[in-house]
This record gives C-alpha cells, structure tokens and sequence, in this order.
C-alpha cells in the first residue's frame, strides 16, 4: 500500500465543519465562513476525498466497498456521527430547529431575526410577548452554550434595534431548571 491517505465522505460535501462552534454562528458570535475549512486544505497533501455510499466493509480484507468502486485500507476509522436526541418531547422534533449543520445554524440565527420583525410591528404587547418567546431544548453542553449565546444575542444585538419589540422582550431570555439534567447536580447551578 502506498503512503497517500484516503479520506472518503457518505455527504456530498467537501467541507470540514467545526460542530462545537455552530452554537455561535446561529447567534451571531461568528460568521459561517470562520468554521468551515475545505477538505483538501484542512487534511493537507496526499488525500484522496472520495464522494459516495459505503455499501460494506471487508475488515478481513481490508477492504471498503462504495457506490465509487473498492477502497483498499491500512487503517480504518468510522466515524457515524450522531442524531438529534428529543429526548421523548412531544412535538419538538416537529417544532424545534436542530443544530447539526451550518445550514441549522443559519436557519436558527435567521429565525430570531424573523421573530423581532414581526415583534415589531405587533400589534399588541400580548403579541410581542409571544413572538419573543424562545426555548432551548436540550440541556448538554451546547444547549447551554446556546441559551447564553442566545440570551447575548437577543439583549445585545437585536433589542437594540427593534426598540419597538422592548415590551415583549421579557420572556426571551427566560431560562429552565430542566435545561441542565445532563450534568450532576452539585455542577447544575454553575453551567
């Protein structure tokens, strides 16, 4: 075998994405672009980045068969990945924004902008106040990150400039005792 590395992806992306950081592309904190790196320039020269579906795996062989033919291998690392976990929520797959991609992040960032436009022109303060009322599902690491990084965004980039929105603003950053469970209670109080 030869000394070239083999770096094939099942997503029809070619970008190293930053995961840990989407929290803070969705409010603000950074843009897209800061964590996001091509493939070919993060993992450096003598990769070959192969698009397709890995059909299966010959660990006898060493081998990993693809829709784009068979890759020998010396060393093979699966990496699976993960999927949101709602945790037995009712309704909040269906009603929640996931954060597994830049494009949630966008999506998420864009979604807050939205609601303090519509705050804004609200008709009553009743209105307002639900339009501003954000929740974070999800009490690990990064829900905790987000929810201050929400809370950050809303007080210091947007209540700023929908000056109108101010009577409904209340409830945006309104915490859960719950959003913490992930860690042991004598650490809750300080996350």
């Amino acid at each position: 075998m030869n000394s070239a590395r083999t770096h094939y992806r099942r997503e029809p992306r070619q970008l190293f994405l930053v995961h840990a950081d989407l929290h803070e592309v969705a409010t603000g904190g950074l843009g897209a672009t800061t964590i996001v790196e091509p493939l070919r320039q993060a993992l450096g020269e003598g990769i070959d980045i192969r698009l397709g579906e890995i059909k299966r795996v010959h660990l006898t062989d060493n081998v990993v068969e693809t829709s784009a033919g068979e890759i020998r291998y010396d060393v093979l690392l699966v990496a699976l990945g993960a999927e949101t976990n709602f945790y037995g929520i009712p309704d909040a797959a269906a009603h929640c924004f996931t954060l597994k991609s830049l494009r949630d992040a966008i999506d998420l960032k864009q979604r807050c902008i939205d609601a303090f436009e519509a705050a804004a022109v609200a008709a009553t303060p009743a209105l307002r106040r639900k339009l501003l009322g954000f929740a974070v599902v999800g009490g690990g690491p990064t829900g905790v990150e987000l929810a201050a990084e929400m809370t950050e965004f809303v007080h210091g980039s947007l209540l700023p400039m929908y000056r109108s929105a101010l009577e409904g603003a209340r409830r945006a950053s309104r915490s859960c005792s719950r959003q913490t469970t992930c860690f042991p209670s004598s650490r809750r109080r300080s996350a």
